[in-house]
């Protein structure tokens, strides 16, 4: 064990806090300092400090300071929501897969929380040491960690740092795994630290993690996460490929793949569901996934009949999006559906076209208004509002996901909402297609009439390529209650050319590419209620599905769906453009996010075009941190972009990075100050 002196501005041993007696320190991480220390009423115990090493230091009489005064407030504030966590937590019930806390209180300028110390030893060196190799045993194990977690999701609480160091397995043949050291309030030492890396474990954090505060909120798909990768460990002998790697590119071995022996395949492949990157595929809740590992009773692995996850509304998409692609666009044919029944069916919102040409044609189906109108009009509105609205089932009801889902076609899935929603929308875009098209071809034929007059040139309308949008939103059981009506309104010049983008309302799932019209997220997620008895009751399905950017231009001979290699953007088709381009970072995250992608798509796009033998990044950082910290995070930025880069195909070889960290702002700030514009990486070829 180490001594005092080795952890970083520890108290010495023999220190009274409260009415506990320091020892010696025995541990130390990004929040804190555990020490070894006796209560005269509780007996051995450890106590564990709140010291976020980042920004806190210790003055005379081991009282704690701000490392800087600017941080003094957040200091105040990390203390106060860490002493109220510890309240919470000392005033759970008793669970045996939970350790117990004693009390939480104010000392030093600081917090502590006093906790049993649990006899055993950390699950990491149990697995190191060859134990708990038996299949039985791991299924124990899953049962324990996942009703601790279960038990912890029912108080509110989240626990955001499972890892095999901290579980206890206590000793004996009744034996039981015991979660340690809380880290609930891991969102907010990534805000007072600045350091995504102080909280996080490669391979048990959850990619969200990775991404610093206020990315996810605290939900249960994050310690799911880490419990899965608990178990991936325990059965493959290794620790799962990094979260934030598998985004973009992955060789992790699912457990069904792997398939080792001894265990039910719905056991493996329930794990293989905790593991998902995306936060919204995962399991929903800790019960839904203790019933997909079959440790309660009406499991999927107890009852051996399951061979993978149930599939949440992403996998139909992407399901759906593979098996019939020209169902899916607007000028593709769409596949004839059985109807699903009355009370199942969703309803699409026709499409609708504002236009401010007088004479804008009209079609049964309302057309997108006709590009080159008569006597040279301004630019025509065309809306685009698909509205996708599941429909209420009764109460108790569920979304009864078809067993055979993979395979099944038309007929085999007829019965499923989500299938019907998307070839019901698939219908509603392909009508309003035909539609806009017999108009096109109408004002063509009038414009060529009028050539041949000598009234000017024919000028035929672009059609737009590759153009989808779903937008779901929708409670069940208490009615087909629209709440979530998101459209896109695009202007568009006389030869149908975009020329400005908005959204026609907010859903707060959905985040729009001003530049190009496009949908650039695409999440889904469905999230029951359960009563008492275990029964789903209530729940909310929520969804956005991806429109891919419109191609304004002649649809291709032989390829009527092509999918663009990259957005265009910056540049005009064949110029080549050496930037720079740049993409911003949200305060303390070096993960890509969706507006940053479409920048460094338009990036790879000029660089395609360009052949450009160099890239060259710059990183640069605000002076919300040290100048250390800012240094570190501008490399890291740095890296994030050269690996989004390289996962695009770009040879690692060509892209050479340099890190000012705060030293060249492009908004001059004082100490402390958060600025978005400083926080950046700049692109550049030659």
């Amino acid at each position: 064990m180490q001594a005092a002196a080795d952890f970083h501005d520890a108290l010495p041993a023999g220190t009274a806090v409260g009415d506990f007696v320091l020892g010696e320190a025995i541990g130390q991480g990004g929040e804190g300092i555990v020490y070894a220390a006796r209560h005269p009423r509780f007996g051995a115990v450890l106590v564990k400090e709140y010291w976020p090493k980042q920004l806190i230091s210790r003055a005379g009489g081991g009282v704690a300071e701000a490392s800087r005064a600017a941080w003094a407030p957040d200091l105040r504030r990390g203390v106060e929501r860490f002493l109220a966590l510890g309240e919470r937590m000392a005033a759970l019930p008793d669970h045996p897969g939970i350790v117990r806390i004693h009390a939480a209180f104010p000392a030093n300028n600081t917090a502590y929380l006093a906790m049993e110390r649990v006899a055993g030893r950390p699950l990491a060196t149990a697995l190191a040491e060859g134990a708990l190799r038996d299949p039985a045993d791991i299924m124990t194990l899953a049962d324990q960690l996942s009703d601790a977690i279960a038990f912890l999701h029912h108080q509110d609480l989240f626990h955001r740092d499972i890892a095999p160091d901290n579980v206890i397995v206590t000793p004996g043949r009744d034996w039981r795994a015991v979660l340690i050291d809380f880290n609930a309030a891991k969102d907010l030492m990534v805000e007072l630290t600045r350091s995504v890396a102080a909280v996080v474990k490669p391979g048990y954090s959850p990619v969200e993690q990775y991404h610093g505060a206020g990315s996810e909120a605290p939900g249960p798909a994050s310690d799911l996460y880490s419990a899965g990768a608990v178990l991936y460990r325990a059965i493959s002998g290794e620790a799962p490929q990094e979260a934030s790697r598998r985004l973009y590119r992955s060789d992790h071995s699912t457990l069904v793949a792997l398939s080792p022996p001894g265990f039910e395949r719905g056991f493996l492949a329930a794990i293989d569901h905790a593991l998902q990157p995306r936060p919204e595929d995962r399991p929903a809740s800790a019960d839904i996934w203790r019933r997909e590992l079959g440790v309660v009773p009406g499991g999927a692995a107890a009852e051996g009949g399951a061979t993978r996850p149930a599939p949440t509304p992403m996998d139909i998409w992407r399901l759906r999006a593979s098996r019939d692609e020209a169902s899916t666009t607007m000028h593709g044919p769409a596949a004839p559906v059985p109807p699903a029944p009355a009370a199942a069916q969703p309803t699409i919102a026709q499409t609708t076209v504002r236009a401010t040409a007088q004479d804008a044609p009209t079609a049964p189906s309302p057309p997108r208004a006709a590009a080159g109108a008569k006597g040279g009009q301004g630019p025509v509105t065309l809306a685009i509002l698909a509205l996708v609205l599941l429909a209420a089932l009764s109460a108790g009801g569920l979304l009864a996901w078809n067993a055979g889902w993979l395979g099944g076609g038309a007929a085999e899935n007829a019965g499923d909402p989500i299938i019907n929603m998307l070839d019901a929308a698939a219908e509603e875009l392909s009508n309003s297609a035909d539609a806009a098209d017999a108009a096109d071809a109408a004002d063509t034929s009038a414009a060529a009439n009028g050539a041949a007059e000598g009234a000017g040139p024919a000028v035929t309308p672009p059609k737009p390529l590759n153009a989808r949008m779903w937008l779901g939103e929708a409670d069940y059981p208490q009615g087909a209650t629209r709440n979530g009506d998101v459209g896109i309104a695009v202007d568009v010049d006389a030869v149908g050319k975009p020329v400005a983008c908005e959204t026609v309302k907010r859903s707060g799932i959905a985040a729009y590419d001003s530049a190009t019209c496009r949908l650039v997220t695409a999440r889904a997620r469905f999230d029951p209620a359960l009563d008492t008895a275990g029964t789903k009751v209530a729940g909310r399905y929520t969804g956005t599905v991806k429109w891919m950017p419109p191609e304004w231009q002649a649809e291709p001979e032989g390829e009527a769906y092509p999918e663009p290699a990259a957005v265009s953007g910056l540049a005009a088709p064949g110029q080549c453009a050496l930037g720079p381009y740049i993409v911003f970072f949200d305060w303390d995250k070096t993960d890509i996010t969706p507006e940053a992608a479409t920048i460094l798509d338009n990036f790879i796009g000029n660089w395609q075009r360009c052949k450009s033998p160099e890239i060259m990044l710059a990183g640069h950082t605000d002076r919300e941190g040290s100048a250390a910290y800012n240094a570190g995070k501008s490399r890291r930025m740095v890296a994030s972009v050269s690996a989004y880069l390289a996962s695009r195909g770009i040879p690692a070889s060509i892209i050479s990075a340099e890190s000012f960290g705060e030293g060249q702002p492009r908004v001059p700030t004082a100490d402390g100050v958060r600025e978005m514009q400083n926080r950046r990486v700049e692109l550049t070829t030659r």
